[in-house]
């Protein structure tokens, strides 16, 4: 059976407008949670907020005992005086420079990390705050990208991060300041559990708010989904914002803030499944910030 020119062409467009099709439905779609849930979630949100005014320094910063403070005030606090942790322009600091300082005092392997620089950006963006991002980049590209002392395997940037941070600028300044870098191919990630799919998680999430399409990030994001089963912000990414609230209202407290005698590890999400984190250790006494629930319902009111 032989086609015509016309008929060749007409059965080639339509072929890519299916293809086009799928492809759209196989990313993430605009599914919106169930109302009732919502509210629910939502009235559990009112609460914290008020109670996370209980556990916040001066400066609007929580975890100050340690060393990942930087990173979870970006996440949970958008109101935060975020600066206090910025020793010098662009060089950052684990938290707040009126406490003693993580490396100095041999709580960690350096002065400042990848990992709380994404807290950096992320706050960045939600507040449109271009010249943080600015001063972060001179500071790197003045120091050849090693952003803090000590421990070189986490203070050093690597090309994912500069690339990431480039187009958060661009992003940000509607295209006025274009660095070539961002460009740059991402490295297939292989999906983790506990911090470590933490952090991947959030380095996509910035990579959906810069980059006008990130379907190819789906799959992973599946696959994180599947390992971590119990972990809100897992779900929220893979785009089931009804898990994700369901697991909100099943684990955080209805009517306090979550503490030590509900599990040890003091952001939740950041726990692997199987991890002691997970479990209670009441004789610590600590009342957690609950921010890593401010942080998901944001997400999933987005």
């Amino acid at each position: 059976m032989r086609f015509t020119f016309k008929e060749f062409t007409f059965c080639f467009i339509m072929g890519i407008c299916v293809g086009l099709f799928f492809l759209s439905c196989s990313g993430h779609s605009t599914k919106k949670p169930s109302p009732d849930k919502l509210a629910l979630l939502n009235e559990r949100v009112t609460l914290y907020k008020e109670l996370f005014k209980t556990v916040i320094d001066k400066d609007g910063f929580i975890e100050t005992t340690r060393c990942d403070s930087l990173i979870f005030t970006g996440l949970s606090n958008l109101q935060a005086n975020l600066t206090a942790a910025e020793l010098e322009s662009g060089r950052w600091l684990r938290r707040p420079i009126s406490y003693p300082e993580c490396y100095d005092e041999g709580e960690s392997r350096s002065n400042i990390s990848r990992d709380g620089l994404l807290g950096v950006i992320y706050f960045a963006i939600e507040n449109k705050d271009l010249d943080m991002l600015k001063r972060l980049w001179r500071y790197g590209e003045s120091n050849y990208w090693v952003m803090g002392k000590g421990g070189w395997q986490h203070s050093i940037y690597t090309p994912d991060h500069i690339s990431l941070l480039a187009q958060a600028i661009y992003k940000l300044s509607n295209g006025a300041n274009d660095y070539s870098i961002r460009l740059a191919k991402f490295p297939k990630l292989t999906p983790g559990e506990g911090f470590e799919a933490h952090l991947q998680e959030i380095f996509l999430l910035i990579r959906d708010k810069v980059y006008e399409s990130n379907i190819l990030a789906d799959d992973i994001k599946n696959q994180l989904a599947t390992l971590n089963p119990e972990n809100p912000l897992m779900q929220v990414m893979n785009n089931d914002k009804d898990k994700a609230i369901d697991l909100l209202l099943k684990y955080w407290p209805a009517n306090r803030l979550p503490t030590s005698a509900d599990w040890c590890g003091s952001w939740r999400i950041e726990q692997a499944p199987t991890g002691n984190g997970l479990n209670p250790c009441p004789d610590e006494n600590v009342t957690h910030s609950g921010g890593d629930l401010l942080f998901v319902a944001r997400l999933i009111n987005e």
